[in-house]
């Protein structure tokens, strides 16, 4: 599956695709930490569409969040994936060590992780099978 395909999901969908709690997705909007990017609810009958970056970025901040990461690095993180939005493959690596930082899956990061402890390296393509195996479904 093309992560840039622009296949619209509903929040319930993205909310089995983070394994998270729909009301979780709901609080993350109104934090803004997730963006429904294909359409925004303007009330009833006019639901969140979500693409599948959004799915994403969904999951590995679900992801994040169960390895017990703190709210300021997940905020980090929100930024840094809606900055790279657009051009995100679904295999980079996400660092997060007191920053956050996105890498190639090609690059090395070994440096940056030994800088600071304790640090968190997250391969998107996690996330992103795990969104596919949701959307196929």
């Amino acid at each position: 599956m093309d992560i840039s395909e622009q296949r619209p999901l509903t929040l319930p969908q993205v909310a089995a695709a983070a394994e998270v709690e729909y009301a979780t997705l709901h609080s993350w909007l109104k934090r803004g930490l997730l963006v429904a990017s294909l359409q925004t609810s303007t009330g009833s009958g006019m639901p969140n569409l979500f693409s599948l970056r959004d799915a994403l970025t969904a999951r590995v901040l679900a992801d994040l969040r169960r390895a017990g990461v703190d709210f300021e690095s997940l905020e980090k993180a929100s930024r840094e994936l809606h900055k790279r939005r657009e051009t995100l493959s679904g295999e980079e690596i996400l660092a997060v060590n007191g920053r956050v930082d996105l890498f190639e899956a090609d690059q090395p990061i070994e440096d940056l992780l030994q800088e600071r402890e304790p640090a968190v390296a997250y391969r998107l393509s996690w996330a992103r099978e795990a969104v596919e195996s949701i959307v196929e479904t």
